[in-house]
């Protein structure tokens, strides 16, 4: 019987980062240890054969072993604090758009409310705009100086998300 930990990659200790960053950008078919086996032709005794253990490679398994690659990043590394204060804002943000919905035309503190929610929405919208701005910011950037830290060339196929992860914790700490 074909598991999930066989033909996935499903930890971040093996996960290699330009895999991550496929996945990252919605093409979950990266998590697959074996990426030519999808395009295996179903002819032949031997490629039926094949087909079987290609089968199990589909659209609700890769979900399934990012979810568990994701359950992996947030146990073992936890959950970077620019996500946590992020996601903080965004429920103040929507906290205050309920209360204002809630509330009667004629209560004087519902236009107070509305400036808290322009407020919380200009926060979000700095937020974006940062992370959309930094071309500095970049992974090959940053593996570039983690390089130099190390000692060795990283690259985004030579090292996994774990690795990669620790160096900037190490290279915070000593930078």
């Amino acid at each position: 019987m074909i598991t999930l930990n066989q033909e996935y990659f499903v930890s971040i200790d093996e996960l290699l980062l330009f895999n991550w960053q496929k996945c990252q950008g919605g093409e979950l078919a990266y998590l697959r240890k074996n990426m030519k086996s999808k395009f295996v032709p179903a002819q032949g005794f031997w490629n039926k054969l094949r087909k079987k253990k290609t089968a199990f490679y589909n659209e609700y398994n890769d979900v399934k072993a990012w979810e568990l690659v994701q359950s992996d990043f947030v146990e073992r590394l936890g959950i970077p604090n620019k996500n946590k204060e992020f996601a903080q804002l965004q429920v103040k943000h929507t906290k205050a758009i309920l209360k204002y919905l809630s509330m009667d035309d004629s209560n004087p503190k519902k236009r107070m409310l509305l400036n808290d929610i322009e407020h919380y929405q200009e926060q979000i919208n700095a937020i974006l705009r940062t992370k959309e701005n930094t071309p500095d910011n970049t992974v090959e950037r940053t593996l570039l100086k983690l390089s130099k830290f190390a000692g060795r060339t990283l690259t985004t196929r030579n090292t996994t998300v774990l690795e990669f992860h620790l160096l900037i914790d190490e290279y915070s700490n000593h930078g």
